[in-house]
């Protein structure tokens, strides 16, 4: 909740505030709360999830994709940052800093790969799927459970017929390119000649 909350009030600032399931269509109409509410929210839940999740290290190879401890204090940090709380913000961060349980990653190109998923310095991260099980080179559109952890790379990737032909799944052999570079991009990358990122 407290994610998803983060994302609420940062895009919309005053949003209703629902801490309970199953509701009523008669409350569906609920009238929004003020921020510093919605954060008072996220905090709680927050400091509440710190004190019961392990730590990044004791979850099984099965629950690495779960938030551990280290992800909540995270989440509180960025959530003290929009609210402008830079100590408190700061004493998040050291918590996820000193707890040793994260470190950026020596080989910064492996992060987007498969060989890189859950990696020293994740925190969260969507879980990587190969078994969507094809049917006849199409994709299952009717069951999205496994395919959407990688639908990115079919949405953002550029078109062309074979750019992905290395990959394991048809299904990606071509992208959508609804992710396309601006010419101020480019123009960013030009100008410092980083020809790398380009």
């Amino acid at each position: 909740r407290a994610y998803f909350y983060i994302d609420l009030v940062t895009h919309f600032g005053s949003v209703p505030l629902i801490t309970t399931t199953n509701i009523a269509p008669e409350d569906y109409d609920i009238v929004p709360v003020e921020v510093s509410t919605i954060y008072g929210q996220i905090e709680a839940d927050l400091q509440e999830a710190i004190a019961d999740l392990p730590v990044k290290s004791a979850q099984s190879a099965a629950d690495q994709f779960r938030i551990s401890k280290g992800t909540a204090q995270g989440l509180l940090a960025k959530a003290r940052l929009f609210q402008k709380d830079y100590s408190g913000a700061l004493q998040a961060c050291e918590s996820v800093i000193n707890s040793g349980e994260y470190s950026l990653e020596a080989d910064y190109s492996i992060i987007f790969k498969k060989e890189g998923e859950f990696g020293s310095g994740s925190m969260l991260e969507a879980v990587y799927a190969d078994n969507i099980g094809l049917v006849g080179g199409t994709a299952p559109w009717g069951d999205q459970r496994l395919f959407d952890t990688n639908m990115h790379i079919q949405l953002t990737g550029p078109r062309g017929t074979e750019f992905f032909s290395d990959a394991p799944l048809i299904g990606f052999a071509a992208g959508w390119g609804f992710n396309l570079p601006s010419d101020k991009l480019i123009d960013t990358y030009d100008e410092a000649g980083d020809t790398f990122r380009k």
